[in-house]
């Protein structure tokens, strides 16, 4: 996990979290749990201020909320029914533990090479037939923005693919203008998935 970004979110955690939850966000969220079943467990790896985990608590899923950011994981711990844990990419390892697993915007902060490895630890969180969520932002680069956060962007084709190559079905794969916290507007990547029976 890039540090410069660590460090920016360890410092700007209430900031950050005035403007994680998004219309957007919080239609995906409601279709991702809609698949789930009763009661399911829940990861929101890179949960941020936990505003998706704190949303899922409420509905009655049992909620892990992974982030590397010890200031994001406080606010995330506050919310009722969240539990917390702090890592990053290389440093997750669970094996079918999940019903469910949301990363929202979380790895976007991990190099472009480092996509399919990744979505490969999510796919292994999950158990037969899970349900995964992630939400990237489209481009062919990496960059960091004005306020100092490593990004690597992606086209829908390699995200699919990486998918696939992970044995996930592929659900549905949408897009939307949406603004970032640095007032650009950007084009936001969204993509459900169901891992293997």
């Amino acid at each position: 996990m890039d540090r410069g970004t660590l460090d920016f979110y360890d410092a700007n955690a209430d900031a950050y979290a005035a403007c994680s939850e998004t219309d957007h966000g919080l239609q995906h969220l409601a279709l991702f749990a809609a698949d789930l079943p009763s009661g399911a467990t829940v990861l929101d790896f890179g949960s941020g201020d936990g505003w998706a985990a704190g949303w899922l608590a409420a509905e009655g899923f049992d909620v892990l909320a992974f982030d590397g950011s010890e200031a994001l994981l406080d606010l995330a711990a506050q919310r009722p029914g969240v539990r917390t844990e702090l890592g990053t990419f290389d440093s997750f390892d669970a094996v079918e533990a999940y019903d469910g697993v949301w990363a929202s915007f979380s790895l976007l902060h991990a190099p472009r090479a480092d996509l399919s490895a990744n979505i490969g630890r999510l796919a292994a969180a999950l158990v037969p037939e899970g349900r995964l969520f992630v939400g990237l932002k489209r481009g062919q680069h990496e960059a960091r923005d004005a306020l100092g956060r490593f990004y690597a962007y992606f086209e829908p084709e390699e995200v699919i693919e990486a998918l696939t190559e992970n044995d996930l079905e592929v659900l549905s794969a949408t897009s939307a203008e949406g603004k970032a916290m640095t007032g650009d507007t950007e084009t936001f990547l969204y993509f459900h998935a169901r891992s293997a029976d």
